[in-house]
């Protein structure tokens, strides 16, 4: 998969807008402007972009109906994207920001939009563990955070 093209990716996104799952995690060279054509598929629920530099804020606040996301050692995405993809999602369950530079502000963003809820829908946010998010409380009863410590894994 280290070779997949934007033009496969582009190609996927006009030929298959019946598309649900999507992984293209650890494609490398995929551009921002390729990423961009995903936004299209409408009925996309499941997505891994892994891995990928050309993930940035824009791209994941497109999205609306995702339930699981998985954007690890995604550098580009910061809290501001991340919060606004919550926001967008309101059925997102899953959301893996492992290796990404996110912060309290992530998690406080997490918490005050998942507490309006009203789908039933918890959202479990796995990130890699930080000196602040020891000391957060959650007061939604729709947030899950699941910190852990990831050492050398890329």
């Amino acid at each position: 998969m280290l070779d997949f093209q934007d033009s496969s990716l582009i190609a996927i996104a006009n030929s298959c807008k019946n598309l649900q799952k999507l992984d293209i995690g650890l494609c490398f060279y995929i551009t921002e402007e390729a990423l961009m054509s995903l936004t299209s598929l409408e009925i996309l629920e499941e997505l891994n972009v892994s891995n990928i530099d050309g993930v940035t804020d824009d791209f994941i606040s497109k999205f609306k109906g995702l339930k699981k996301l998985w954007c690890e050692y995604c550098k580009n995405i910061t809290d501001a994207g991340i919060i606004e993809c919550i926001k967008n999602c309101p059925n997102l369950d899953t959301l893996c920001l492992f290796g990404c530079n996110i912060t309290i502000s992530t998690l406080t963003g997490a918490d005050e939009i998942t507490k309006n809820r009203i789908n039933n829908i918890a959202l479990c946010l796995y990130f890699e563990d930080f000196a602040e998010a020891l000391t957060f409380k959650i007061e939604s009863n729709w947030l899950f955070m699941c910190p852990e410590v990831r050492e050398n894994i890329k």
